[in-house]
């Protein structure tokens, strides 16, 4: 008796082993599938778990973008190279723009009668060119003391032209 209890072992080391066998990927992904289309709810389950976590992600770095904006709060909202309209207002409001923007031309006339029925927002205007060029040219310009001096009037006009070009700057 003494010489089986070692084969005995072994044979019962043996049986969890074998009901660990690999199971075949495509037999795996047939009862996957099978279970899935037999219980779709499970997948709605899935994409609602998902939109939490992406929100919860979302929501972490918000909060971790705010927490860095008062370390750039001051670089941002008083760079003395913008133009600022009501200098002495409550309320600070900044807008990175491109004069060749289609989004921000649609946008400037609110922006500029927000301007004149807040005198108490504090509005920084972020030469934001990203179409090179005429933008870039434009964007240049409005950082002068000249184009300063005539501010949101030159700030509209600029944003008037349909197809700012250089002559358009010119005039």
């Amino acid at each position: 008796m003494k010489p089986l209890i070692p084969l005995l072992c072994t044979a019962m080391a043996a049986v969890p082993l074998a009901a660990c066998q690999q199971v075949d990927d495509a037999a795996f992904g047939q009862r996957v599938r099978s279970y899935l289309l037999a219980h779709p709810e499970v997948l709605e389950e899935m994409a609602t778990k998902l939109d939490e976590q992406k929100r919860a992600q979302a929501l972490a770095a918000h909060k971790a973008g705010e927490a860095e904006l008062p370390k750039y709060r001051a670089e941002l909202e008083r760079d003395p190279r913008d133009l600022v309209i009501n200098p002495n207002g409550k309320v600070t409001l900044v807008q990175f723009f491109d004069y060749k923007c289609g989004y921000c031309k649609i946008a400037s006339p609110a922006v500029v009668a927000m301007i004149r029925e807040n005198p108490d927002v504090r509005f920084v205007f972020k030469e934001f060119p990203i179409f090179g060029g005429v933008s870039d040219t434009a964007g240049a310009i409005m950082l002068t003391a000249e184009a300063k001096a005539k501010g949101l009037a030159l700030y509209s006009a600029l944003m008037s032209e349909n197809a700012l070009d250089d002559a358009a700057i010119d005039r």
